[in-house]
């Protein structure tokens, strides 16, 4: 696990599976969700630069415009959540997505990490 902190393990993560049906995974957990081994998928949101609390408005806008970039990349995505009991951010779940950009993306939107995953793996990847 390394020093990244344990709610990235903890929080329930949320793709689509083949009948566009939303399912939840943790990252430590990946048996348990079959859809992992069919997809290549990035979840990054803008929400809380550098682990720092910051205003619902202001998370949403920094949101806005990570969804503007998505799209301007013309990136295939959908709004999802992440987190746990006690905190939940909103996110994007994108599809089909090379690291490099993902990590780009959360590395540009100052996110300590992201989520990327291949049919091989699920992995928290540092962007600072």
């Amino acid at each position: 696990m390394n020093n990244t902190p344990k709610e990235y393990y903890e929080s329930k993560y949320w793709i689509k599976n083949d009948k566009n049906v939303l399912v939840s995974f943790k990252v430590n957990e990946r048996g348990a969700c079959k859809t992992l081994s069919k997809k290549t998928f990035g979840i990054i949101t803008a929400w809380n630069p550098l682990n720092k609390k910051t205003s619902k408005e202001k998370n949403e806008k920094a949101n806005n415009i990570l969804e503007s970039k998505l799209m301007e990349l013309g990136l295939e995505y959908y709004k999802t959540k992440c987190g746990n009991s006690k905190h939940f951010e909103e996110s994007f779940t994108v599809e089909n997505v090379e690291k490099n950009i993902i990590v780009a993306l959360g590395t540009l939107f100052k996110q300590k990490a992201i989520v990327y995953s291949t049919p091989k793996k699920t992995e928290i990847v540092k962007c600072l």
